[in-house]
């Protein structure tokens, strides 16, 4: 050891506290340490290690990125910095740092699975085809290899081939618990609940003290709609698993809606316990407690429409009846004389390309931005956007070097409370006389506020008063339905402004 290095008992112990979950522990005598080594690597990385697992992944970031910038030839730095990115809703840079690590590293079977895995988030099948076999040649019995092309073909909707994976699988070990899990959920994806139950049933009778059996076997009553039965399926996963924050989300999520609020909090806070990583957590538990935040968690943001983007716009035109896009060409019909144009526009949080198509035919150009890469896949498919960047909306214009003259958002404040960065964006990017058009959740009165549903609402004065500070005045303003909640409809706030 030399002498401006600290001793292994020393470094021993702050991963010992790491893999104690003593986080706050172990970055408070890494930070000493660091004082006193500064250039010591190990010390920098347990403490973004612990930012990471505290659920403070820029700051988690800026050190990897600065232990990088020291030797940039380290390839578990660099998939850490890939999953913190990933945490962040930095999808293209965690892919682009996975790709590092596996070109210095293309022999990690973890590390070319991790990388399958981010390509499958992004909608690249192809990619992560290549990637999950890459991983299986290198450990071919490895059953991990399996249930990369399982998910696979989940994630493509190959419901059927997801689930011959498994039952090849089962023919080389028929009475493996686990298979036999997998083959539950496989069919449960598939439809077909009368044969998920039996490959439930056979699991737990050779394996009843599971915790991830009943966590399945509660996905699959919650999926059909049976939730006191799911309930009762993930209680009995924490019974056997008392630090299974997942399931305790799970039974969370079910009695928030139910609207059994207390009993959910306290899943919650039991949740962020465990794992206070999890910002989506965090993000509802805010909302039920009623302590506005100043924006939805990126990845939450980005998880969400991940999830969703194959049924959202059946979701939320047909169920939801949600018209925002048509509400706001209205207004801009009414406002504007005949034949009006603009030259370069762009829509913020474009999604699937609703709006894109409401307002394609006034502008000669059009980009797109949004967080979630399979939306911005589904709005690729439509052919109305000239550009697509998967981005926060603040970044993608700042970053961008045009100057738009209109700026369209249609439900995308929901997700965020305070509009101070977006306005001051779009005002530095914006052309001489450039229209801002958006939509809100209504509040009547106050600023902003975040709501026990988790969305954002802003009242009239509070746009009136970033109008104001940002130079740019109301020249509509309309209260109009938005869209169905619970049976009711909801009052959103149409406007446009000019810069």
């Amino acid at each position: 050891m030399k002498a401006d290095e600290p001793a292994k008992k020393q470094l021993d112990a702050l991963v010992k506290l790491l893999d104690r979950g003593r986080d706050h522990d172990a970055l408070s005598r890494a930070a000493r340490l660091s004082r006193k080594y500064p250039d010591n690597l190990f010390v920098l990385n347990i403490i973004a290690s612990a930012y990471g697992k505290l659920g403070e992944h820029d700051k988690a970031i800026r050190v990897f990125e600065s232990i990088r910038s020291r030797d940039p030839e380290i390839p578990q730095l660099h998939h850490n910095l890939a999953i913190s990115f990933f945490r962040t809703g930095r999808l293209n840079e965690a892919t682009t740092a996975m790709k590092e690590a596996v070109r210095l590293d293309p022999l990690n079977t973890t590390l070319q699975s991790n990388l399958g895995a981010m390509y499958l988030v992004g909608s690249d099948v192809m990619g992560a085809r290549d990637a999950f076999a890459a991983a299986a040649q290198l450990a071919p019995d490895s059953p991990d290899a399996q249930w990369n092309f399982e998910r696979m073909e989940r994630a493509a909707r190959n419901l059927r081939k997801a689930a011959l994976i498994v039952e090849d699988a089962l023919h080389e070990n028929p009475n493996d618990p686990v298979l036999l899990c997998k083959a539950g959920s496989s069919y449960s994806h598939l439809g077909d609940p009368k044969s998920a139950m039996k490959y439930f049933q056979r699991s737990r009778e050779l394996d009843p003290d599971s915790p991830e059996l009943y966590f399945h076997i509660g996905q699959f009553w919650k999926k059909n709609k049976q939730m006191g039965k799911a309930v009762q399926a993930f209680e009995r996963a924490t019974e056997l698993n008392p630090s299974y924050s997942d399931a305790f989300a799970q039974i969370g999520s079910i009695l928030k809606k139910a609207g059994h609020t207390d009993r959910a909090i306290n899943c919650y806070e039991r949740v962020l316990e465990i794992s206070p990583e999890n910002v989506e957590v965090a993000h509802f538990l805010s909302a039920m407690k009623g302590e506005t935040t100043d924006t939805a968690p990126a990845q939450y943001v980005t998880d969400l429409f991940d999830s969703y983007a194959s049924r959202f716009e059946a979701n939320l035109v047909g169920d939801l009846e949600y018209r925002g896009p048509e509400v706001l060409r209205k207004m801009l019909d009414a406002a504007l004389s005949d034949g009006a144009r603009f030259k370069a526009g762009i829509d913020l949080g474009c999604g699937t390309g609703l709006s894109g198509m409401a307002f394609r035919d006034v502008l000669d150009h059009l980009a797109g931005v949004d967080l979630s890469a399979n939306m911005v896949g589904l709005a690729e498919e439509k052919g109305v956007y000239d550009r697509l960047t998967v981005s926060d909306v603040v970044s993608a214009i700042s970053d961008s070097d045009v100057a738009f003259d209109f700026f369209l958002s249609t439900d995308v404040f929901v997700y965020v409370g305070d509009l101070e960065d977006l306005f001051a964006a779009v005002r530095e990017n914006a052309a001489q006389g450039a229209l801002f058009v958006f939509s809100t959740e209504d509040l009547e009165e106050g600023t902003f506020a975040l709501l026990p549903s988790g969305r954002y609402a802003h009242s009239r004065d509070y746009i009136a008063k970033m109008c104001d500070r940002h130079d740019m005045k109301i020249v509509d303003f309309g209260r109009h339905p938005l869209r169905m909640e619970f049976g009711k409809m909801l009052v959103g706030g149409y406007y446009i402004l000019r810069t």
